[in-house]
């Protein structure tokens, strides 16, 4: 257990409802319990967190004064950049790193002395990696919050085109904290850097299961096109209600975003419309899954799937696509369904399987809650304990 330490998590913004938002308000809250903690936010955002925080968490807006975040040529010139790899690494850090973002995080830093910065994203790691950490003695940590091979490998996505750029900063950082095994290995093996794994904390504890008698499945997500896979959602809900299994049940679906009226529009004039629930976004996501017995998860890539570890927290089973996160999570055929990416036909006929056999269900369920007790705060929180105090203490 760690006591009196000063914490910070830098943050790229806390206004939304994403899972990095939320774990990093679930462990801050956590901390805050026995030490002082900070939340800073390095965009131009001045919105409130979306989430809950304790009343002795501080917020701090490092970029209020700058709003114009990037002039136009350094718009263009990002945009490029995100297309390929290039070797020209100083070209890279004046355009996503810019020395105005470095040195108003720099006098922050120093003035607050923290003892532990933990950068929230591989963007703001890098900033952070930018500091000169010889100003300030605080031990800093990178967290990862989504693959590897998402981050630097796709072209178009995230990070591309700062690999280089990141093996070379991510060296000033005492650690990087991925959120699965395979990722970790990931950055030593290809970078030579310090990594862990650590998985994300479950949001709550439930001492009530879900009653698998209930005839309706559970999607949770942003309502993002392109990553939540929502266009496989609609072809598994097709081919899920073309089957005489499905008679009777219901899907329901939670979440919002930029696609929900595209989504919308999409179900109107399907014969089982009216089967289907959009119920918005919500900040208790548990009682949905309490009143569900399956949950289904069509993300094309996940970092490390939140909604999973709570699903079956509530004792639900879970099918997902073979992606990283969703991989790590589910034992196949155990205590929920991994479908090999992006087997739609197969996705639909494990969901049928689920549908049609109460004891299937049931006993994936009762596994699914033995595996969630891994992603308890109590021992995710221990895990980020014995990080910080290893680091400190000049074990690692």
């Amino acid at each position: 257990m760690i006591e009196g330490k000063k914490i910070c998590f830098l943050c790229p913004w806390m206004n939304n409802d994403g899972g990095l938002q939320r774990v990093v308000s679930n462990l801050a809250n956590r901390f805050a319990k026995d030490n002082d903690v900070t939340i800073a936010v390095v965009s131009h955002s001045t919105e409130q967190p979306y989430y809950p925080l304790e009343k002795n968490i501080e917020i701090s807006y490092l970029n209020k004064a700058s709003l114009k975040y990037f002039g136009f040529a350094r718009k263009v010139a990002c945009k490029l950049l995100n297309w390929r790899e290039i070797p020209w690494t100083k070209l890279i850090e004046e355009c996503y790193y810019p020395k105005y973002r470095v040195n108003i995080l720099q006098k922050f830093l120093e003035e607050e002395k923290f003892d532990v910065v933990i950068a929230s994203s591989g963007d703001v790691s890098l900033l952070l990696s930018k500091t000169d950490r010889t100003k300030f003695n605080s031990v800093l940590i990178g967290w990862q919050h989504n693959s590897f091979k998402l981050y630097f490998e796709t072209p178009q996505k995230y990070y591309y085109g700062r690999r280089k750029l990141a093996g070379n900063l991510y060296k000033n950082l005492d650690m990087l904290v991925c959120l699965t095994k395979k990722d970790a290995y990931e950055y030593k093996s290809k970078l030579n850097l310090n990594s862990c794994c650590i998985y994300n904390p479950l949001s709550y504890t439930s001492e009530s299961v879900a009653d698998m008698h209930k005839k309706n499945i559970v999607f949770v997500g942003r309502l993002e096109w392109e990553q939540k896979g929502l266009d496989y959602l609609l072809e598994i809900i097709d081919m899920f209600y073309g089957d005489h299994r499905s008679q009777g049940w219901t899907i329901t679906i939670v979440g919002d975003g930029n696609d929900r009226v595209r989504l919308e529009r999409e179900l109107q004039g399907k014969e089982y419309q009216d089967s289907v629930k959009l119920v918005g976004k919500t900040q208790d996501v548990k009682k949905y899954f309490l009143d569900s017995s399956i949950c289904l998860n069509t993300s094309k890539w996940e970092g490390f799937g939140l909604v999973i570890t709570e699903a079956m927290e509530c004792g639900i089973p879970v099918v997902a696509f073979d992606t990283d996160g969703p991989s790590e999570i589910i034992t196949d055929g155990e205590n929920g369904f991994i479908i090999p990416r992006y087997n739609l036909g197969l996705f639909a006929e494990k969901l049928l399987e689920l549908v049609d056999s109460f004891d299937l269900r049931s006993e994936m369920a009762r596994q699914a809650k033995d595996r969630a007790t891994c992603f308890s705060m109590e021992h995710i929180s221990k895990q980020w304990e014995t990080i910080m105090n290893n680091i400190e203490g000049g074990g690692i």
